[in-house]
């Protein structure tokens, strides 16, 4: 008994120590997760207050008070550190009669000169709006009529929320981006010269993430932001409503280093060059290799209103990695981008779309009028390997006035361009004769001397001219380069120049081994692209008012025509899935002559080879075939044209174009009539799953009568009625 008491207490104390132990484990999780809480909160608490409190100055109280601030933290930033600086309060100038004291005065040009607030050299300010606004108050142009002056480094950062609201409000209704509250603005800058808004200095530094620089003006460059011989680092931020009378709506970059990773240029104006941005080229003398460079990594430039470029790029570096330029609109040309003055361009992303260039009486001259998406020229480079271009349009409203390329216009001088990736669809040229104008994606004006480069993935298709299919326009003598393999993806619509004097329009093709047409196709009409010599020409396809390309998809016998194919334009996709690669014409009734099938095409008989299916040579370019009567070719009902039977088409130089294959419908044993023996078959093939798999497409095509996507005893039915003149086969196609 003693034993048992014993055992039965250690199994008890047993128990409460391991109950103990899970209590405590869950107290020391719980304290363990207050202590975290706490931590976090700490953090939190700890990340506020740096955010509440660490800043060395704060400016507030009227005009003077935060102009008085504003020296204290100047001088301070000359000392030994960066500091930081957060707006309490609005801080607009007084409105002054030559707002030469604006902001502020100081005898040393330190904090203040010609009354713009300024960050001199050796200084590092980062200021945060805090959603308040800096206000110049300025009613006229002034030398010095700037809101800042950047000599050192400024970092301008906003409320995030104002931010994020004002994005909100661009994407639904881009006109109102300016009423965005909370944000913190800079605004009232009326300056006679350069930078309206803010102007920064050689050697200066600007960083902008966060806030938005607003309804500022210069008389020459850059109404919301000039960078002279300076770094400008846009992050974020919005700059609209800005206006200059020369270069540069929202923002100029002169000689400068530009880093544009995101945020809103939008709704600016420039008289000349560059409605959202303009990059120019200039050389400092401390810098003089230096021309100016403008790297795009995402935002958007969009909204402004030019002569030329919402995006102007002139003699500088300039590569566009993403980021939207769209629905800019120009009265001269390049509505998107300008490429100008020996500028390399270099587009690998983004989306430049929905530009707008139109010309109309007053505003044109003989030289303007290349380019809806991208105005290139004057010894620039333009290189896409990526992004999209598209549903851009160049309008012209003179009766006889030549617009050209709706996508990119190449104009005069322009030094090379290289088009190895991307997509340029869907824009236009919309004109009142469009005789004189051309190319909706992509156009030179004739005679000009640029180097042109294709290759890769590069894509071009769905571009017009009042409607009408024009894709890149090769002008009388202009060849493609090919300089880099194409990708399966490649795709280019080709309109030749009505006086194209060459036999081919490539050079280098042949490193590519592989079938033209997968990559080519004709805006003119039924022609194929195929090797010609090594290089790509194109010669005339089969095209017929009464047959038509049929292939099997998803079970059923399909047509071109109800499927809004179109052979050789829009076809090559389709054509390697179906039909295990072969091209089938169709719609061929039973009893048809060899002379009737070359009669309803548009293929010179002297270009055409037939062979039956036996794979027996039947018909050889007009000329006698040893065993057959010419008579025969006259005779639907001994010599009919049947299923499995194939034709091949040849150029004037004797090289073959490509084999397209014959199918009947009935005529499943290939004799071109319809007769008991195909009743009979059909009905073995509604029987005998194993042998319909086995017959050729063109067979298959034949069999499907009734197309219900089986072979049924209903199909040889309908063929016993037309043997017995119930019913014709065309009722069927």
């Amino acid at each position: 008994m003693a034993k048992i008491i014993k055992r039965a207490g250690i199994i008890f104390f047993v128990l409460v120590i391991s109950c103990l132990l899970i209590v405590g484990c869950a107290l020391s999780f719980n304290i363990n997760s207050n202590d975290n809480n706490l931590i976090n909160g700490a953090v939190d608490s700890e990340s506020t207050a740096d955010m509440e409190e660490n800043y060395d100055f704060e400016l507030t109280g009227n005009s003077a008070n935060i102009a008085a601030i504003w020296k204290d933290a100047v001088t301070a930033a000359l000392s030994t550190r960066s500091i930081k600086v957060k707006m309490l309060e609005d801080w607009t100038a007084p409105n002054t009669t030559d707002g030469v004291t604006s902001f502020g005065e100081d005898a040393d040009e330190l904090a203040f000169v010609g009354g713009s607030i300024k960050v001199p050299e050796g200084a590092d300010i980062e200021l945060n709006l805090n959603g308040h606004i800096i206000n110049r108050n300025l009613q006229r142009p002034i030398i010095n009529g700037r809101v800042i002056v950047v000599e050192g480094k400024l970092t301008i950062n906003g409320n995030p929320e104002g931010l994020r609201d004002a994005k909100k409000t661009f994407r639904e209704v881009p006109s109102l981006l300016e009423k965005t509250n909370n944000i913190g603005k800079i605004t009232g800058g009326n300056v006679s010269g350069n930078g309206g808004g803010i102007f920064v200095a050689e050697n200066g530094q600007l960083d902008i993430k966060g806030g938005m620089i607003l309804n500022n003006y210069a008389s020459s460059m850059g109404g919301g932001i000039c960078a002279q011989f300076a770094t400008l680092n846009f992050y974020d931020g919005v700059v609209t409503n800005n206006t200059s009378m020369s270069n540069g709506g929202g923002i100029e970059s002169n000689g400068s280093e530009f880093n544009f990773y995101d945020g809103i240029v939008a709704n600016n104006y420039a008289h000349i060059h560059g409605g959202g941005i303009s990059n120019d080229i200039a050389r400092s003398t401390a810098n003089p290799d230096f021309y100016g460079s403008f790297y795009m990594y995402g935002g958007s430039i969009s909204y402004n209103r030019m002569l030329y470029g919402g995006l102007a790029t002139y003699g500088v570096e300039a590569e566009i990695f993403d980021g939207e330029i769209s629905y800019n609109q120009s009265w001269g040309a390049g509505a998107g981008i300008t490429v100008w003055s020996g500028a390399n361009t270099k587009i690998h992303g983004g989306l430049i779309s929905h530009n707008t260039s139109e010309y109309y009486a007053g505003n044109i001259t003989s030289t303007e009028y290349c380019g809806g998406g991208i105005l290139f020229g004057s010894g620039s480079s333009l290189l896409m390997d990526g992004g999209e271009i598209s549903y851009n349009t160049i309008k012209g409203f003179l009766e006889g006035q030549q617009v050209i390329g709706g996508g990119i216009g190449v104009y005069s001088n322009a030094h090379e361009l290289t088009l190895i990736g991307g997509v340029i669809k869907n824009n236009s040229v919309v004109d009142i004769e469009s005789q004189v104008s051309y190319a909706g994606g992509v156009g030179f004006r004739p005679g000009i001397n640029c180097p042109f480069n294709m290759g890769g993935d590069i894509q071009i298709y769905d571009n017009n001219i009042n409607g009408k299919d024009s894709d890149l326009r090769l002008d009388a003598t202009r060849k493609i380069n090919i300089t880099t393999p194409f990708t399966a993806s490649a795709h280019i619509g080709i309109r030749l120049d009505e006086s194209y004097t060459s036999n081919t329009f490539t050079n280098g093709y042949s490193a590519n081994n592989i079938n033209p047409s997968r990559f080519f196709f004709s805006n003119d009409g039924a022609y194929l692209a195929t090797l010609n010599g090594g290089e790509v020409s194109f010669e005339k396809t089969i095209e017929s008012n009464i047959y038509d390309f049929v292939y099997i998809e998803n079970g059923k016998r399909q047509n071109y025509k109800e499927n809004n194919l179109t052979h050789a334009v829009n076809d090559y996709a389709k054509s390697m899935v179906v039909n295990n690669g072969k091209l089938i014409l169709g719609n061929i009734g039973v009893n048809t002559s060899i002379n009737t099938l070359i009669g309803n095409i548009n293929f010179s008989r002297n270009n055409i080879k037939i062979y039956n299916n036996k794979n027996q040579l039947v018909y050889d370019k007009g000329n006698s075939v040893a065993g057959i009567n010419a008579s025969s070719y006259d005779n639907g009902r001994e010599f009919a044209v049947g299923t499995g039977w194939k034709i091949e088409t040849y150029t004037d130089s004797g090289v073959i174009i490509e084999t397209i294959y014959l199918s009947v419908l009935g005529d499943v044993n290939g004799d071109g009539r319809i007769s008991a023996s195909d009743v009979t078959y059909l009905r073995q093939i509604a029987s005998d799953n194993a042998l319909y798999e086995s017959l050729s497409v063109e067979k298959k095509l034949a069999s499907m009568v009734i197309n219900k996507g089986n072979v049924t005893s209903a199909d040889a039915e309908i063929v016993r009625n037309v043997v017995d003149k119930l019913l014709t086969m065309d009722l069927f196609f």
